[in-house]
């Protein structure tokens, strides 16, 4: 979402104040990387991949622009930082896939949960009920429950030509 993307670098500004109040304590730069690294994950855990990309990236000019000499520049003074900008930049991006494949994992879950409880309530129901047009009922109210979708089963009549048994379920009237 949009918001999602406005958070991105609200949340890097707020990892490079917080580097920047640590900078003045000499905190070293391998730890003020972590600390912009720790925005992007922020950004990761709440809006998704997409903008952590954007917080990645952002956090690697914010580096870049705030603590590598010459300061205030996108100039870089050594060559070696490239290095530092690219593995910073991987490590965003490692760091927003993992995130993206967790939130898919956990729905996937939660899914499948559902539909072994649906499943299992069918079940047990279908083994209580007698006589196939309470089956039937059952069976369409399951099935419309869990694919959220019309249902309608077809039975022959006395003509073998398929024909909606009972009430057709998710249909409107």
């Amino acid at each position: 979402s949009l918001r999602s993307y406005l958070w991105a670098p609200l949340m890097v500004a707020l990892a490079a104040a917080s580097a920047l109040a640590l900078d003045q304590m000499t905190f070293g730069e391998a730890n003020l990387i972590m600390v912009l690294l720790l925005g992007v994950l922020a950004v990761a855990l709440g809006g998704g991949r997409g903008p952590s990309i954007i917080a990645s990236l952002l956090s690697v000019l914010t580096f870049n622009f705030l603590f590598v000499e010459p300061r205030l520049t996108f100039a870089v003074g050594d060559t070696r930082y490239l290095i530092t900008f690219a593995v910073m930049l991987a490590v965003g991006l490692v760091v927003s896939t993992l995130v993206a494949r967790f939130r898919l994992q956990a729905a996937t879950s939660r899914a499948r949960e559902r539909r072994t409880a649906a499943l299992y309530a069918l079940s047990r129901e279908l083994a209580s009920v007698r006589g196939l047009e309470n089956l039937l009922d059952a069976a369409v109210r399951h099935i419309h429950e869990v694919f959220d979708g019309q249902v309608v089963v077809l039975l022959p009549n006395a003509s073998d030509r398929l024909q909606p048994w009972g009430a057709v379920a998710g249909w409107a009237k």
